[in-house]
């Protein structure tokens, strides 16, 4: 399998789970795209999409906020008159108030932060008795399983990449949560991230950073998912952009035989007919822009002549530890 790599999962400890008793329907199986800005994921996400069964929401790990903030959802509406969110919301919490959204989103911003502080995955035994870490689960799940009852679904895509809020997620869903593992040439990334791009979801730019502290956010971020949710997911898989820009049938058909999304349902085929089938939460704006219509995936490597030499040196020297590793030349 060239386009991707595949470990084992790590099996979580079953006498700790985190699923709360008062749920009733069984949990859908997560999809969580990890990984950084910049790398790709909006495009494999609506590309997994694709396949019956599943179903793509676009980045969720800021939902709360976004929701409160009345941000557009990629058919043109704010979350909050959004047909599908505003059916899932109703499904899942009757009523939804953009205070309750901010006091959601304030409890995992502050396990996100304990998260980076203590540089250690979540305790599971600590999951299942804090009264915080009690009230982000089940607002979580009841998000989750209002999507699949409403897009009658059993996968869901998340292109959320927070890989801190991953290892919460990756605890709290135990064997129901699965990890692929998105990377890019971190001087792509890099380049990618000088650029002013206007967002399409909210009112400003997408943010830009250095290309030097774009290096040190790809070395980190994706040592933590290479060890800690790599190791807390159910099942994990790591392909890479290029691959999937240069043949993106073969790594979509080689990503959903590894994890067996869509299985017993229909042949691979486009959602073209479903009904929530375009409702994504931020993202990538030229892929949102796209809607519908056939996406073209060429691979951008614009940063071999226009990222400046001595920018380009010096994010290889910061992630040379990983760039062999990756498949990538120094």
């Amino acid at each position: 399998m060239n386009a991707m790599k595949q470990a084992e999962g790590a099996l979580p400890d079953e006498n700790h789970s985190a699923e709360p008793e008062s749920t009733g329907t069984r949990l859908p199986r997560l999809i969580y795209l990890a990984g950084v800005p910049r790398c790709g994921s909006t495009v494999l996400g609506r590309m997994l999409g694709d396949i019956p069964g599943a179903i793509f929401t676009g980045e969720l790990s800021l939902f709360w906020c976004r929701f409160a903030d009345g941000e557009l959802c990629s058919c043109g509406q704010p979350l909050q008159n959004c047909p599908f969110w505003s059916a899932v919301i109703s499904e899942g919490f009757g009523k939804l108030g953009p205070e309750d959204a901010r006091n959601l989103e304030g409890l995992e911003r502050r396990l996100r932060l304990w998260q980076k502080i203590s540089l250690a995955p979540p305790v599971r035994r600590k999951i299942a008795t804090s009264g915080q870490f009690r009230a982000v689960a089940d607002a979580r799940m009841r998000l989750y399983r209002s999507i699949a009852e409403v897009a009658q679904v059993s996968w869901i895509v998340d292109s959320g990449k927070d890989s801190w809020l991953g290892m919460l997620f990756s605890c709290l869903y135990e064997k129901n949560f699965d990890t692929i593992h998105i990377v890019r040439d971190p001087r792509g990334v890099a380049f990618s991230k000088t650029k002013s791009v206007k967002s399409d979801s909210e009112p400003r730019y997408l943010p830009r950073r250095p290309p030097v502290v774009a290096a040190f956010t790809w070395l980190v971020e994706n040592l933590v998912i290479q060890t800690a949710l790599k190791r807390l997911s159910a099942s994990y898989i790591r392909i890479r952009y290029e691959d999937l820009a240069a043949d993106p049938e073969t790594v979509i058909r080689e990503v959903a035989h590894s994890m067996k999304i869509g299985v017993g349902q229909e042949a691979y085929g486009k959602n073209e007919n479903h009904e929530y089938y375009f409702h994504w939460v931020a993202g990538n704006p030229g892929v949102r822009q796209a809607g519908n219509s056939h996406l073209q995936i060429r691979l951008d490597e614009e940063w071999r002549y226009r990222l400046p030499l001595v920018q380009r040196l010096l994010v290889t020297v910061v992630c040379a530890p990983l760039l062999p590793f990756y498949g990538y030349s120094v």
